[in-house]
């Protein structure tokens, strides 16, 4: 997806193989998740699902750049059922100090 927001690189790997199998299809085939880490882009979560075949519904932001609320939004606006993004990127913790799932607050309803 080349570079995002502030120059960051994106992952462009080659998942669409033009072979037999996909590596995406071999996941699947597996039983094994493969959700989306959203890219820096400025597309939205939905947007990007929509690139990729056979994402299941989770994601987790790349470099764990997002803004709140606005996250929020647009997760909700989305499919995706859950989010592992409240991690720090250094180290291993929640940035809420809860580790079990939670429905964020939303302060325009």
């Amino acid at each position: 997806m080349g570079n995002g927001a502030e120059k960051i690189g994106n992952a462009d790997y080659d998942i669409h193989n033009k072979g037999t199998i996909s590596l995406l299809e071999k996941v699947h085939n597996s039983n094994c998740q493969n959700g989306l880490h959203k890219s820096t882009q400025n597309l939205k979560i939905a947007e990007e699902i929509k690139l990729i075949a056979k994402c299941d519904k989770i994601n987790r932001y790349h470099y764990l750049k997002f803004n709140l609320p606005n996250a929020w939004d647009d997760i909700q606006e989305s499919e995706i059922s859950v989010d592992f993004s409240l991690g720090f990127a250094e180290h291993f913790g929640y940035r809420n100090s809860y580790g079990l799932p939670f429905k964020p607050y939303c302060l325009k309803k």
